[in-house]
């Protein structure tokens, strides 16, 4: 029994490698380089182990740069912006992809363990000349009915510009320009009014609860809504079902939308309605929140 511990107790240490000294070192980064180590089966996953390691830091100084509402660059010049244009960009960052770095250590033990020199300047320099300003059509319809999808698009594009400027600050004018075209969307779509005319008056309300924009005599938004119910009997079902059809014209063009709501009941054609009439709200927030 003795021996056979030893054995295991051997076997134990030989299958145990400790990674190498300079692994668990800390390295500190400066405003040229960034340092990281990883570790893997292949040299391929070490490397991206540590890649995926610098993102994360990157991770957490953007979380704690964009916490105030302004912050400083290494040539000790501040941009400040507005309350609204700050706080409304999120603190959540994307995994960054690296393209210039340099392996200053590799070494295999049990397995692969890496040190990378990650060039801050490098990275950031072909990030921003390879991140494009979104062209936006900005038509009435389209901003009607695409809103929440272009700040959608340009948020994207903030969040890029944002670990672009945490690896190095020279995309700070884009930043700019992507705040500035977020506010325009803003504006516009705040600017929008509308007005809808339809026959049926709980179908109008449940439209206007659900845009955002203000309702005006005068809105150059013109909705106009046909709804149709009809009621059967199929054995102890009572079914009803309802047509909703939209049109939505401005200046620049209209949309058509045909919706079918239909639901059934062995209780009665008002629990039926109830429930058809919850399938169109789902249908309509679609077509007007975004």
């Amino acid at each position: 029994m003795r021996q056979i511990l030893i054995i295991l107790i051997i076997f134990f240490i030989g299958c145990t490698t400790n990674p190498p000294k300079w692994y668990n070192k800390i390295y500190t980064d400066n405003k040229y380089y960034i340092y990281a180590s990883g570790s893997g089966k292949t040299k391929e996953e070490a490397i991206n182990s540590a890649l995926a390691n610098a993102s994360a830091k990157i991770a957490i100084v953007v979380k704690s740069m964009y916490k105030s509402l302004k912050y400083q660059y290494s040539d000790n010049t501040t941009s400040t912006y507005s309350n609204t244009s700050i706080l409304d960009i999120q603190t959540s960052t994307n995994p960054i992809t690296f393209t210039n770095y340099k392996i200053l250590k590799l070494e295999k033990k049990d397995k692969y363990y890496v040190l990378l020199k990650i060039d801050r300047y490098k990275n950031a320099k072909y990030m921003c000349q390879s991140l494009s300003i979104p062209s936006l059509n900005l038509d009435t319809l389209n901003l009607f009915l695409h809103y929440k999808d272009i700040i959608n698009l340009i948020n994207k594009k903030i969040d890029k510009v944002k670990n672009i400027n945490a690896i190095y600050p020279l995309c700070k004018e884009k930043l700019k320009t992507l705040i500035s075209l977020k506010q325009k969307v803003i504006s516009n779509y705040n600017k929008l009014s509308y007005q809808i005319n339809s026959n049926n008056n709980l179908i109008k309300n449940i439209i206007t609860s659900i845009i955002s924009i203000k309702k005006s005599s005068k809105g150059k938004i013109k909705i106009f809504v046909k709804t149709k119910i009809n009621h059967k009997n199929i054995n102890i079902y009572k079914i009803t079902s309802i047509k909703i059809f939209l049109i939505i014209k401005t200046d620049n063009g209209s949309k058509n939308y045909y919706l079918t709501c239909a639901s059934s009941s062995i209780q009665d054609y008002n629990t039926a309605f109830e429930l058809a009439i919850n399938k169109c709200k789902k249908k309509l927030k679609n077509i007007f929140n975004n």
